[in-house]
């Protein structure tokens, strides 16, 4: 019987664990489905050619890949005559434009990081990518915690403005981003106080 009571107790910590992963990868998932079906209907995009490696190099923390990438992405996007919608081209806009930022601050350059995640940002009419503009504004908060002094009012301003979006790909991942910064945000307030005592 005490078996019988271990194996149920295995088998709901092994379901628990499933249950977790798919929960945990599912916005992934969904931005996979979704992309899988565009592809399928327009077909694949030569700024996605470079684009995806681009990303890819960003994740494995290779930041000059990622910037030679992301510069012959650019040279596509800034070419017109490779679009045939402007829908499309406003969305391949938004997510170069975070892409860019985001490598430009792990880089240190701090004022280019900003201008670009800032026009990131501000573009409008994005209908598919709509993940790029909260988590550009949580790398802005996250640059301007980095900066010496930390610009901490931006920072705060810049994370809760990224919380205002709805549903959007990776928002798992986007919420852990928040949670990460509101700790380091509180820390630096906390810091900033005791310095001026």
């Amino acid at each position: 019987m005490r078996t019988l009571i271990l194996n149920v107790i295995n088998v709901i910590n092994v379901i628990s664990v499933i249950v977790l992963l798919i929960i945990s990868f599912w916005s992934s998932y969904r931005y996979a489905l979704r992309k899988s079906k565009e592809i399928v209907k327009r077909g694949f995009h030569e700024f996605e050619r470079h684009y995806i490696p681009a990303c890819n190099a960003l994740e494995c923390l290779d930041y000059d890949s990622a910037s030679d990438h992301l510069d012959k992405a650019r040279e596509i996007w800034n070419d017109q005559a490779n679009y045939t919608s402007k829908q499309l081209r406003t969305e391949h806009k938004v997510i170069y434009l975070y892409a860019r930022g985001a490598v430009m601050k792990e880089k240190k350059l701090h004022k280019d990081a900003e201008q670009t995640l800032l026009q990131c940002v501000n573009v409008k009419g994005v209908k598919d990518e709509t993940y790029a503009i909260p988590f550009a504004l949580v790398t802005l908060a996250e640059l301007y915690l980095e900066l010496d002094p930390p610009k901490l009012h931006e920072a705060n301003i810049a994370l809760q403005k990224s919380k205002t979006f709805g549903e959007f790909d990776f928002d798992n991942l986007f919420s852990y981003r928040c949670r990460r910064m509101d700790t380091r945000l509180a820390k630096a307030q906390k810091r900033v106080k005791q310095e001026q005592k």
